[in-house]
């Protein structure tokens, strides 16, 4: 989860920050680490034994993806996230909404259910309390309960329609670069709705362009 600084000085310029969010080769899939890693409500169900005379079914794409949020001194938060198939998505949340650090993170995680094709899909999260909360480990607390719903409302329709949702840790700010790139576009999110000038914007649209392209050249990966 990004921290935002005072003062309009950034630590490098969107080019140096679209470069280095590009995978020099592709990452081995993790496996869950800590009770964290998996939803108790999902299962994964052996794939039936194919019948004579008719074609094998066909394989559930795995898809991940990383999300994250980014508050500043302002109040004003971001969100971003980016999928291995080169789908991304930002936005901004308001300072007006209580705990915006946590309102951030689960804008991110909602938009990419919304945004991302059903499938089983792993998403990647850098904080531990939302995924306490989203893992029925912590309560909600005040002021994020709804949304928090949402969210699980999100998870259930997925699961409906024939996918599955999985989250896992991972540590922000360790060189993960599905993540850094997901902090990067919230980082740039909330400093473009900061600033709400043209220039911020403009960064932010190219930015996001440039990881996505990027992300979608280096490849989707294997199902786990």
């Amino acid at each position: 989860m990004g921290v935002g600084h005072p003062g309009p000085h950034r630590d490098e310029t969107d080019r140096t920050m679209a470069a280095r969010l590009l995978p020099s080769s592709p990452r081995t899939p993790r496996s869950p680490g800590s009770p964290l890693a998996h939803t108790p409500s999902h299962t994964h169900t052996p794939a039936a034994p194919q019948q004579p005379g008719h074609p094998p079914a066909a394989a559930v794409e795995t898809v991940e993806v990383a999300t994250d949020g980014s508050t500043g001194v302002t109040g004003v938060g971001g969100w971003g996230w980016v999928s291995r198939t080169g789908r991304v998505g930002c936005g901004s949340t308001p300072a007006s909404l209580p705990r915006v650090p946590l309102s951030s993170e689960l804008a991110a995680i909602d938009d990419a259910l919304h945004t991302l094709p059903d499938s089983r899909l792993v998403v990647w999260v850098d904080s531990k309390d939302v995924l306490r909360i989203l893992n029925w480990h912590r309560e909600p607390p005040t002021g994020v309960a709804s949304l928090v719903a949402q969210v699980r409302r999100s998870v259930s329709q997925r699961q409906s329609r024939g996918g599955s949702v999985e989250f896992r840790f991972v540590r922000g700010h360790s060189g993960d670069r599905l993540n850094e790139a997901a902090d990067a576009l919230a980082v740039a999110a909330r400093r473009a709705n900061e600033s709400l000038t043209v220039a911020a914007f403009d960064a932010l649209a190219t930015l996001r362009h440039q990881v996505g392209e990027q992300w979608c050249a280096a490849g989707s990966p294997q199902a786990a």
